[in-house]
């Protein structure tokens, strides 16, 4: 027996490691999680395909440009500039028309077009066989826009700091105060411009000291 044992020294001692050991175990493995477990919550910064519906992302449209007030009044401008009438374009009916005081070839006229109001300081360049006078236009204001609902204009008959002016022409804002005291002043007036007979041109001009009475005054809103 003691020489069977001595036979198999290792092999006993290996047994009896095995024994002390216990049962020996696989090798703990990691658990991997099958694909539909993991929630898009575990990664905040993926989105999960399907979360953005074609219906979130509103249909492009075509830009659209609305022509400015400004805008349609150089367009005004740029298409009359230098219209010798009458005949007025078809589109074009006259409002008002009036020599300016002072002046023996130089008049105003208040047009519309069927959508804007426009003033034309105009020039006599001849006559015709009829003795009627031809006129060119010689600059173009927009008085449409205002932004005033009883918004007049008053076209001659202005005062500046006391003296007769006859080339200021304003529009205003017409209330019942304005309207009492029979004449348009201070803060109610809204533009003022110089219809200046040597250049040619409407010059705007600041509003203080303008006094103009109501007496040829014009409703722009009607």
């Amino acid at each position: 027996m003691y020489n069977r044992m001595n036979k198999y020294p290792l092999l006993v001692v290996a047994f009896a490691f095995v024994l002390s050991c216990g049962q020996i175990k696989e090798a703990d493995t990691p658990q991997i999680l099958p694909a539909e477990t993991i929630q898009s919550s575990d990664n905040p910064h993926i989105l999960p395909a399907g979360t953005i519906q074609p219906t979130d992302i509103p249909p492009l449209t075509p830009s659209v440009i609305v022509p400015s007030a400004t805008t349609a009044s150089q367009d005004n401008r740029s298409k009359y500039l230098g219209l010798t009438y009458p005949p007025y374009p078809e589109e074009i009916s006259e409002l008002l028309g009036l020599l300016i005081s002072g002046t023996d070839d130089y008049g105003l006229f208040l047009v519309t077009n069927g959508v804007q109001k426009m003033l034309w300081l105009s020039q006599i360049t001849g006559y015709k066989a009829d003795g009627s006078p031809s006129w060119n236009v010689k600059d173009v204001v927009n008085v449409s826009d205002t932004g005033s609902s009883n918004a007049i204009l008053v076209p001659n008959d202005c005062w500046l700091n006391g003296q007769m002016d006859p080339a200021i022409v304003v529009t205003g804002s017409l209330d019942e105060e304005t309207l009492a005291a029979g004449t348009l002043t201070g803060g109610k007036i809204l533009m003022a411009w110089r219809a200046n007979t040597a250049s040619g041109l409407f010059e705007p001009m600041d509003t203080a000291g303008i006094e103009c009475p109501l007496e040829s005054a014009v409703r722009l809103n009607d």
